[in-house]
């Protein structure tokens, strides 16, 4: 087995390439450690947010536990 290492955490920035680097880092990391389930996906991939990314996500968890967001 391959000792996989996480991306690297996401912090919100609008540069379109730094955002498609992430997706995609996250997607293949996703795909080494055989992770299928769509919810383990996006934990996953939650726990690699941070700064203004993190508040963003924290706020839609609350808006769809209230009812007012789907995904």
């Amino acid at each position: 087995m391959v000792d996989v290492q996480r991306p690297a955490k996401y912090s919100g920035s609008r540069d379109v390439r730094a955002i498609d680097n992430f997706l995609f880092q996250v997607d293949y990391y996703l795909d080494l450690q055989n992770v299928v389930e769509e919810d383990l996906k996006i934990k996953t991939a939650a726990m690699l947010l941070e700064g203004d990314a993190v508040a963003w996500w924290r706020q839609k968890m609350l808006d769809i536990e209230n009812g007012d967001c789907t995904i």
